[in-house]
């Protein structure tokens, strides 16, 4: 069965057993179409978390706002939940990826000059500045606690496909998109101001341990 064939299963599961109104499904055929536009040739039952994170940064790509980001990942995680219940998989790959947040609007006391500046700040023509500028775009693109961010190791950084994997509370494993400034900070990081120790964390001090 192809990638299409499983959708159209899904859409029609949906209307038959589910009741969903015409333009729910709508709106579902048009983002699961968009996330086989992204896939490819892969195939769904070989489908990673790493390929649906991915497909949040390819949705912004295509336009869509946080929000309808959020739907379109609801429609591939009912997608993969109904592969699994065909018994088609036992693997749910969007498990740990988790749900784009809505942009809030700042706090009144924080102006958006005061947070270009603070974004500004960093001396980045210092190794601690490319640090910092690069902790300061990641906290502002993805809301991580500062707990996760100090936390985060190289081997979840994946700067090609924009994500990064960090464990929170209860030491569960989220998977969370970055940004294009966010990616651009962790490169310059990692090629001029990290340095070559071998800690398996990201982030470092200035004797090269972790933070």
């Amino acid at each position: 069965m192809t990638n299409a064939d499983w959708v159209n299963r899904f859409v029609g599961y949906l209307r038959i057993e589910r009741g969903l109104s015409r333009n729910t499904l709508s709106a579902y055929s048009s983002d699961l179409e968009m996330y086989l536009e992204h896939l490819g040739k892969k195939i769904l039952k070989e489908v990673k978390p790493a390929d649906v994170s991915a497909f949040i940064r390819f949705s912004y790509d295509r336009g869509l706002k946080p929000r309808s980001a959020a739907r379109a990942l609801a429609a591939v995680r009912g997608l993969h939940r109904f592969l699994i219940l065909e018994k088609a998989t036992d693997v749910n790959p969007t498990a740990v990826v988790e749900r784009p947040k809505a942009f809030l609007p700042l706090p009144h006391f924080l102006s958006l000059d005061e947070v270009d500046r603070l974004l500004a700040a960093p001396d980045i023509s210092t190794a601690l500045g490319l640090r910092d500028r690069a902790m300061i775009e990641v906290l502002y693109a993805t809301g991580l606690r500062v707990s996760e961010l100090v936390g985060l190791r190289l081997d979840g950084m994946n700067l090609e496909t924009g994500f990064v994997r960090c464990l929170g509370k209860g030491s569960k494993e989220r998977v969370v998109p970055l940004g294009v400034s966010a990616c651009d900070a962790v490169r310059a990081y990692l090629g001029s101001g990290r340095g070559q120790h071998a800690s398996e964390y990201l982030f470092l001090n200035s004797r090269g341990g972790s933070l």
